[in-house]
């Protein structure tokens, strides 16, 4: 018959956790700016360069030398453009037929713009000729009509400008000169106008007020300045 045996252990009494107090971080120690670590080293650097020139000198000629060798030394390690190989890429493009296109153009009719002025002892054939003007009649209507005569008259540098056709006929010309009377030349222009109706030219001035615009223009300088 087996016999159990209790055994009593004295029970420990609990132990008591005493709170320990809290520490606030302890600030970091200060290190010095960028800008004093800068002054700094320049500092130094300067007194270096006072108290030793000619080993500063030396050192950086030491460094160029350097440099300057080891580019003579990659340099012929480039290969030569002559003997590279080389290929011709030959590519056929395909040209648009000019001929159907000179053919409809010419099956239309065209007016051409020319500018010129008047120069001194200019006459109706000269002018007409310079812008192109062909037609007999229409030099001799600037030679012979009232209006249109003034365009000769008085200074030269009157400025024209010409609508011809494809035959040489003057279609339109327009002239453009001072106004007549001193009071009226800062203020005003004269503008002639010789345009086609029908078969024949009519000529005719107006007076209008002068109007400021902005012009582009290119040219090319020959001579020296």
């Amino acid at each position: 018959m087996s016999h159990l045996r209790a055994v009593l252990v004295p029970c420990q009494e609990p132990t008591s956790i005493e709170p320990r107090a809290f520490r606030a971080p302890q600030p970091l120690k200060s290190i010095p700016s960028l800008e004093v670590a800068w002054s700094y080293a320049s500092a130094h650097a300067a007194s270096f360069a006072s108290r030793h020139p000619k080993t500063l000198a030396a050192a950086v000629s030491l460094g160029l030398a350097g440099f300057a060798a080891t580019a003579f030394g990659v340099a012929p390690m480039v290969p030569d453009a002559s003997l590279l190989p080389k290929s011709t890429v030959v590519v056929e493009a395909a040209t648009a037929d000019v001929s159907s296109q000179l053919e409809a153009l010419a099956g239309h009719d065209y007016d051409v713009y020319r500018s010129d002025a008047t120069r001194p002892g200019d006459t109706a054939e000269a002018l007409l000729g310079r812008l192109g003007v062909t037609d007999a009649a229409s030099i001799a209507f600037l030679r012979t009509d009232p209006a249109a005569k003034k365009l000769f008259e008085g200074h030269a540098g009157k400025r024209v400008q010409a609508r011809v056709d494809a035959n040489g006929q003057l279609e339109e010309l327009v002239g453009r000169y001072g106004a007549p009377g001193n009071d009226k030349l800062p203020t005003l222009f004269t503008r002639l106008r010789v345009e086609r109706v029908g078969d024949s030219l009519v000529a005719y001035t107006t007076i209008a007020p002068l109007a400021s615009r902005q012009l582009l223009a290119s040219g090319t300088v020959r001579t020296t300045l």
